[in-house]
């Protein structure tokens, strides 16, 4: 018999996650806390500067919710950028806000769709980042970890045993990518059917 230990922020997740089912069952309704913006911006992607973050045409800075990519000089970085250049770049998107409005660098923190693709969902599932929640920007919290599910368990991109042999950095909980905190471990790679 397997036995998982599950960090205090995953059992936390759970907690919130299974709140949030119950007040859904109880009210038929999804809290309005939990539910992203309605109001959602449309606007062309101009720059891409990583695997997360976009320049639109007016200038703005946009940095997806919910994910995270490699940063410069870490593994898999290229890849990661490279299929956000080739999901957005020189398109319309639009952005779908949850709670914060910017992160502490003003960028604006937004969900992304490129007509009916969700692009901050896409990167996970195919490999290109891993699910980061920051509360209070949870909505698709439990969207992301299963992406990411998926995606460890086919080996995707950041998953691949090769990313793991170029010591690709992630917390056993999935949630940072290269930065990783003090008191976080490596996770062992994930191990091929034979």
């Amino acid at each position: 018999m397997r036995v998982f230990q599950i960090s205090r922020n995953m059992q936390r997740r759970l907690i919130v996650g299974l709140l949030v089912l119950v007040v859904i069952l109880l009210t038929g309704k999804v809290p309005s806390s939990v539910q992203p913006s309605l109001v959602a911006t449309n606007n062309t992607v101009k720059r891409v500067i990583d695997g997360d973050t976009i320049v639109l045409a007016n200038g703005k800075t946009v940095r997806y919710i919910g994910i995270n990519t490699p940063e410069r000089g870490e593994p898999f970085f290229e890849e990661a950028t490279k299929a956000n250049k080739n999901l957005v770049l020189g398109k319309k998107v639009r952005l779908v806000k949850d709670v914060s409005e910017t992160d502490k660098y003003n960028r604006l923190l937004r969900y992304v769709y490129v007509g009916k693709v969700f692009v901050n969902r896409n990167l996970v599932r195919h490999g290109f980042a891993a699910a980061s929640t920051y509360p209070p920007d949870v909505a698709y919290q439990e969207v992301f970890l299963e992406a990411e599910r998926l995606a460890r368990s086919e080996n995707k991109g950041l998953w691949e045993p090769v990313a793991c042999t170029m010591e690709a950095k992630i917390c056993p909980d999935g949630s940072s990518v290269g930065r990783v905190p003090p008191d976080c471990e490596f996770a062992p790679c994930p191990k091929k059917s034979l």
